[in-house]
């Protein structure tokens, strides 16, 4: 178990993570984005991402930054102390069908099965 997320996209465009199942994670699950190189419509489709934020409370299901055009979708986000999707600074972003469960944990209250902040 290490501090970070279990899988980032740190650029690069038209990548689909699907079926990935990642568990007992430091921080979140997986990212997309932020950075110098732009990242745009990727796809995370039918992962299982749970029991996050050991090291890091903050991590989150699944956290997208700074990209546009993505597809989130049929995804299980549960088990996490912070928000199970969070969109900041993104247009065009695409989140459906996904169960999103257990957050918080007793351990932060600012959060949201999805979250989308542009600022």
């Amino acid at each position: 178990m290490q501090g970070s997320y279990g899988a980032w996209l740190q650029g690069g465009s038209n990548n689909t993570l699907r079926g990935l199942r990642l568990r007992d994670l430091g921080s979140g699950g997986m990212r997309i984005g932020e950075g110098s190189v732009p990242s745009a419509q990727n796809s995370i489709v039918d992962c299982s991402i749970r029991d996050g934020g050991h090291v890091f409370f903050a991590g989150a299901g699944i956290h997208a930054t700074r990209t546009d055009g993505n597809l989130i979708e049929g995804n299980t986000i549960a088990g996490f102390a912070a928000s199970g999707v969070i969109i900041r600074i993104g247009a065009g972003n695409m989140i459906q069908n996904n169960n999103v469960s257990n957050l918080g944990l007793g351990l932060l209250s600012d959060l949201g099965g999805v979250c989308l902040s542009y600022g």
